[in-house]
């Protein structure tokens, strides 16, 4: 395989609240020794910046107290995401895009994961798992809790058709099975992109030096827009 390629995980973990979501994403950067990006640490990680954006951030969140626009929030990804340890190790971004229009913005600059996991579990077990914390979480407050649950269920399948559709990433994983289930799972899932990685570049580097009909490189598991794919190789 060509010297100068190099493959490293990049994925996001999605679902409900208490899914199992933060689990998974610190045991795959585990084993991979990718690394785990969350929203909250991206966004601290850039507020006390001395520069123009972030001063305008600052007055956003705390003076002002308003939300970061997507447009802003995926600049701050995409910065992250160009920082030598992401670019050395890969990367698992947990609970985010949240929406179709984040998923579409990401991939505008180039952001897309090559794998993506859902985490499934009933509403049902997400309100159980919560129980104890209901009168001492601000998150796990019931009204709270089930306006975000409401807000998933409206956004989250457009999220996931649009992965599936495009580059067929989407990985459904039952987040009520064991984690040793879960992990393997995801794991797989990353393995067998790696290796088709892997497998296209060989055998396209080859196609290029030594051009035979023998030859072919393959597409199954690269989890990639392959009408783009087609066109950037024709």
């Amino acid at each position: 395989m060509p010297l100068d390629v190099h493959i490293r995980p990049r994925a996001v973990v999605l679902g409900l609240p208490k899914s199992g979501k933060s689990t998974l994403a610190t045991e795959i950067c585990e084993q991979t020794g990718a690394i785990h990006l969350e929203i909250a640490g991206i966004i601290e990680r850039y507020v006390d910046h001395d520069c123009a954006a972030a001063e305008k951030l600052r007055t956003n969140l705390k003076k002002e107290g308003r939300g970061i626009e997507d447009q802003s929030l995926v600049r701050l990804i995409v910065k992250r995401l160009q920082c030598r340890d992401v670019l050395a190790n890969g990367w698992v971004l947990e609970d985010f895009p949240k929406t179709r229009q984040q998923a579409a913005l990401l991939a505008r600059h180039g952001v897309t994961p090559a794998n993506v996991f859902h985490m499934r579990i009933p509403a049902a077990e997400v309100f159980r798992r919560t129980e104890s914390e209901k009168d001492e979480v601000f998150s796990a407050n019931r009204t709270i809790l089930s306006s975000r649950m409401r807000n998933q269920e409206t956004h989250m399948p457009q999220v996931l058709a649009l992965y599936q559709r495009l580059y067929n990433s989407l990985c459904e994983i039952d987040g009520m099975k064991s984690k040793w289930y879960v992990n393997e799972r995801a794991m797989s899932a990353i393995q067998a992109n790696v290796e088709a990685k892997q497998r296209f570049a060989r055998n396209y580097f080859f196609v290029q030096s030594e051009p035979s009909d023998s030859v072919t490189c393959e597409v199954a598991d690269l989890n990639c827009d392959r009408v783009l794919l087609k066109a950037s190789l024709s």
